[in-house]
Formats: structure tokens, C-alpha cells, sequence
């Protein structure tokens, strides 16, 4: 039998997928006797399900950010070249 910590690493890693039917076959029946390990499998599928929905609504840079980028893009284009030279 698997201990709760080879089991969070396997779960954790995704090595599931490409394990043996007899690995997999370890790691549901200690998920099955496991409760622990079952809410730990769920937070990391929620956790993961959470990041993909950030990833893509990715709103970009604000308009306020991007008006102020630019106006400091322009400022800077309105100064002559020497003022902030030392000498």
C-alpha cells in the first residue's frame, strides 16, 4: 500500500497518467480509503480548473495604465535631447 505522501506526489506531479494499471490501481484504492488524499486530489483539480479560467480571460494592460504609458512616452519625446545629459 502507498503512503498518503507517495500518493500526493504522484497526484500532485501528474505521473498518473503515464503510470501502470497496477500504480493507478494503488493510488484509487488509497483515494478510495484515503479521505485526506480524496480532498487534497479535489483542491488540486479545483486549483487547476481556477488557473486555466485565469490564463484565459487575460484582460491585458488597463486603459488608464496604457494612457499613462503613452503620455510619458510622449513627454518624453517633447524634451530636447541635452536637458538630462550632464556635462
Amino acid at each position: 500500500m502507498m503512503s498518503c505522501r507517495q500518493v500526493t506526489e504522484v497526484i500532485a506531479s501528474d505521473r498518473l497518467v503515464d503510470a501502470p494499471w497496477r500504480r493507478r490501481l494503488t493510488v484509487r484504492l488509497h483515494l478510495l480509503m484515503c479521505q485526506h488524499c480524496r480532498r487534497y486530489a479535489a483542491q488540486l483539480v479545483s486549483i487547476r480548473a481556477a488557473t486555466r479560467r485565469l490564463l484565459r480571460q487575460d484582460p491585458g494592460p488597463s486603459k488608464d495604465l496604457e494612457e499613462a504609458v503613452l503620455g510619458l512616452c510622449r513627454d518624453a519625446d517633447d524634451k530636447p535631447d541635452d536637458v538630462d545629459r550632464e556635462p
